[in-house]
């Protein structure tokens, strides 16, 4: 080779350089490393969470529509009975109020 002496102090010394920067970049990078384990955590509880609203949501809606259709035959039911008394509600006529 061409006159390169690398002496075995030499590449020791490097490799600490090296170990150094690696042990920097992965202090530096912690944070990092925290926030995306606590984010894949969040993903999971959202999954869970997305599993549990489908059936939610349809139970509700059923419970919506049952209480609508409650309520509207209800009134249905309700005018239907005041329009058959109506002609009741003429007679006597003093009970009539005049406006």
């Amino acid at each position: 080779m061409d006159e390169i002496d690398v002496s075995h102090r030499e590449i020791y010394d490097r490799l600490l350089a090296v170990e150094h920067k690696v042990d920097k970049i992965d202090r530096a990078t912690e944070n990092v490393v925290a926030a995306f384990s606590a984010a894949q955590g969040a993903f999971t509880v959202l999954e869970w969470l997305g599993r549990l609203a489908k059936p939610i949501l349809w139970v509700g809606g059923a419970i919506t529509a049952i209480g609508i259709t409650w309520q509207n035959f209800r009134e249905v039911r309700s005018a239907a009975w005041s329009r058959s008394r109506w002609p009741l509600q003429l007679w006597p006529p003093y009970k009539r109020r005049c406006p």
